[in-house]
């Protein structure tokens, strides 16, 4: 095997093996999380760098930060929410009506549904305070 598909290979395993130690941390960035979850699907894991841009009591969007082209987005099931962590994302967060103070860190079990990531009993930290007390 030639030296430059070698290195291509060893980067590639350094990238993913990192990124699958940083998220066995329990941490890891939405932006990764939305590139990398396949190997995580089962785990309970908290995500950083996430902005709920659509709420309902059932299901929320979880957006990616990213300074870089259109971010990537996944849904969320609520369930692991606090009754007034959901009031909040439905009041301030549904379709960026509180952005930015719809940032969160999120707390839930990564699941493949249907082919797509979805982060199932999701719990939140907010990392704003919310713009109504």
């Amino acid at each position: 095997m030639p030296k430059s598909m070698l290195w291509k290979c060893a980067l590639l395993c350094t990238l993913l093996f990192s990124s699958a130690a940083h998220a066995a941390d329990g941490d890891i960035d939405a932006l990764e999380l939305s590139q990398n979850w396949q190997g995580l699907v089962g785990k309970t894991i908290t995500i950083s760098g996430c902005m709920i841009t659509s709420a309902t009591v059932d299901l929320m969007v979880c957006l990616a930060t990213s300074k870089h082209g259109r971010p990537p987005s996944f849904w969320f099931d609520p369930s692991g929410m606090a009754p007034d962590d959901v009031a909040r994302a439905v009041r301030e967060c549904d379709f960026y009506v509180g952005y930015p103070v719809c940032g969160i860190r999120l707390h839930g079990e990564v699941a493949n549904e249907n082919g797509e990531l979805k982060i199932m009993h999701g719990s939140v930290t907010w990392t704003q305070p919310p713009l109504t007390p």
